[in-house]
């Protein structure tokens, strides 16, 4: 699916596609144009820290930067940068919940919001992309793990029963300040890695 946007009429800013955002850094950026150079990852850091998982029906707050942070620890070896940023695209659109995102009248929609956004954030920190199935992985397993421990209604439903959650992947009920500052730690320490990897170094 393809949305048609507007030109922006902000002075200074003409041509952009959308409406503008506020970002943490205090910067203007177009979430319907963004631009490499607008991704910075102390936005991401910070407005990921500021949402609460499942739209806030949860039992404690956790963030979604600590949803990150605990999926790449899933599988560590295998894509964690990948892992960490899953949700990146979050920043600048948030999350649906997902039995609204996931029908079939408004998956597409959303999807054409949060392509094109994930496809500039992947390009700004050299990720794969499209993400690879250990992603994906990583993510359900959080997920349930989420609702077997932080969702109050004895009725889970079959959400992913057959999934075997490690024992290491737990929740950290860490506050956003904190959320904010051990997404930033891991990023830095992933990055670090990749870049000596690229070299032929070891970590």
């Amino acid at each position: 699916m393809t949305i048609q946007f507007r030109e922006s009429s902000l002075p200074g800013h003409e041509g952009r596609l959308g409406l503008h955002m506020h970002v943490f850094t205090g910067k203007f950026v177009f979430p319907c144009d963004l631009r490499e150079g607008e991704v910075d990852i102390r936005d991401i850091a910070h407005h990921l820290s500021m949402q609460c998982r499942f739209a806030g029906a949860t039992i404690d707050f956790v963030s979604v930067a600590e949803h990150s942070w605990i999926a790449s620890y899933f599988e560590p070896e295998v894509d964690p940068l990948e892992k960490l940023m899953h949700d990146a695209a979050e920043t600048y659109i948030q999350d649906w919940i997902r039995p609204i995102k996931y029908l079939p009248e408004l998956a597409p929609i959303y999807r054409a919001l949060e392509e094109p956004i994930e496809k500039v954030i992947a390009k700004k920190f050299g990720l794969k992309y499209p993400f690879p199935p250990s992603v994906k992985r990583a993510d359900e397993t959080v997920v349930t793990m989420e609702v077997r421990d932080n969702i109050a209604n004895p009725d889970k439903g079959t959400l992913h029963e057959e999934m075997a959650i490690p024992p290491h992947i737990k929740l950290k009920r860490w506050s956003p300040k904190k959320a904010e500052a051990m997404f930033l730690k891991r990023f830095k320490e992933l990055t670090i890695k990749r870049a000596l990897t690229s070299y032929g170094l070891a970590a």
